[in-house]
């Protein structure tokens, strides 16, 4: 099976501005789904998390799932996000 992994921002500047981001990724990642293949979506496996570990720590895990995914697919904002482009640039 092909693993999808979900780039985009993350972090905002309000709570619900997070959880925009979180139902963006989340579409996003229904829709690879519904193609048939896996959605790796960081949104949503660290979503809320704030404060139990530090950004680095999210950071370092997120990167890791990504080199084991075949394909990195871009929320629309994805530009905004400087974690998502350093995805891209590792990708």
């Amino acid at each position: 099976m092909r693993l999808v992994y979900i780039a985009g921002p993350y972090r905002a500047p309000t709570p619900w501005g997070v959880q925009q981001n979180i139902n963006n990724a989340a579409a996003l990642s229904a829709k690879v789904h519904a193609a048939g293949m896996f959605a790796v979506c960081p949104h949503l496996n660290s979503a809320h998390m704030e404060g139990v570990a530090d950004d680095e720590h999210f950071l370092t895990g997120t990167m890791t799932l990504m080199r084991v995914c075949h394909a990195v697919i871009l929320t629309r904002d994805w530009r905004n996000s400087a974690g998502a482009l350093a995805e891209v640039a590792e990708a």
